[in-house]
């Protein structure tokens, strides 16, 4: 950026960033903290469920048990983050983002998991492939089978 004047970065929108203050990256103590924690309160970490239907469920009453579901799945990731004292991933707060996510596991032949890359296990969702896993047991055989050889 020689030869760039102040006036040509602030309209460019260009901020640099001292090496000091890197927040994106974890330290090794920090980063071995936070896996302790999530494979202690594994079972709390999931995805929402869409509740159980049938053909005699009404829209309205899907929706509901839908909204009291997320609810509750809220209430308990909110409670996992007070008394552990653990920060979270950004879930997202939204129930027609997860409407969305039940109806395109439901009807995908693949689904892809995209996760960050300066740490993909971490933030790498187990419980979504679990749930695909249990929707679509034959096509996950496949894939797991292939990765393991």
């Amino acid at each position: 950026l020689a030869g760039f004047s102040g006036a040509c970065l602030k309209k460019l929108n260009i901020k640099f960033v001292p090496p000091e203050a890197r927040t994106g990256l974890l330290s090794f103590e920090e980063n071995q903290r936070i896996k302790k924690l999530h494979e202690e309160n594994k079972q709390f970490l999931c995805i929402p469920r869409r509740p159980k239907w049938d053909q005699k469920t009404s829209p309205e009453e899907l929706k509901q048990a839908e909204k009291d579901n997320f609810l509750e799945w809220r209430r308990q990731l909110v409670r996992l983050e007070e008394e552990q004292n653990l920060i979270l991933t950004p879930f997202e707060r939204n129930l027609d983002f997860w409407r969305q996510l039940w109806r395109v596991i439901e009807r995908s032949d693949i689904v892809v998991q995209i996760v960050d890359a300066r740490n993909p296990l971490l933030f790498r969702c187990e419980d979504l492939v679990s749930k695909v896993c249990f929707l679509c047991s034959d096509n996950c055989f496949h894939l797991q089978e292939a990765t393991n050889t």
